[in-house]
């Protein structure tokens, strides 16, 4: 599962990150990684940034489920609808 929270930018090194713990040794409580260099940001970094402003985010995956449910039989506009939606960018991955 993820969570977002509203109106937190990305860090632009650990050192500034919200997530960060530590004095002589730092450890990230998000990605649960130590680290070594706290000015840069960790290549395992948990976070990502989301590009704002965005419309609403759907399930893409459920979307066309829905479609080729719905439109059984019409192979011509299930092609349309899927080409349509894989067009589109990829906001947030699909997780397992």
């Amino acid at each position: 599962m993820s969570l977002i929270i509203r109106g937190m930018n990305m860090p632009t090194s650990c050192e500034w990150c919200r997530f960060i713990s530590g004095g002589l040794e730092w450890y990230c409580e998000a990605g649960q990684i130590q680290i070594y260099d706290y000015k840069t940001v960790h290549k395992d970094c948990p976070l990502i940034n989301i590009p704002t402003p965005h419309g609403r985010l759907i399930d893409a995956d459920s979307l066309i489920e829905y479609i080729n449910k719905e439109l059984k039989g019409d192979e011509y506009i299930q092609r349309m609808f899927r080409r349509i939606i894989k067009s589109r960018p990829t906001v947030i991955e699909a997780e397992e």
